[in-house]
């Protein structure tokens, strides 16, 4: 496996600037790793956003959904 660095980021706006310089998020179900392993993905740096908080389902003046990132299928569904 290439090598790769890890990092867990305290807010949002750190996750975005990890992101910005080439970061790759991870967070529970994520197949980034499996993908790494089979040498498809060769990120050099992973970014932790579990913590963060990203789970939220609310609804827009539209009548469309917002959907957090970190919302899990199952609460989605």
């Amino acid at each position: 496996m290439h090598p790769f660095s890890y990092t867990k980021v305290p807010d949002v706006r750190a996750a975005i600037a990890a992101g910005r310089q080439g970061g790759r998020y991870v967070a529970g179900g994520t197949t980034l790793v499996d993908l790494m392993r089979e040498t498809v993905e060769r990120p050099e740096v992973l970014v932790d956003i579990a913590a963060l908080p990203l789970r939220g389902i609310t609804t827009t003046a539209g009548g469309g959904l917002r959907i957090g990132a970190l919302v899990r299928m199952a609460d989605a569904a």
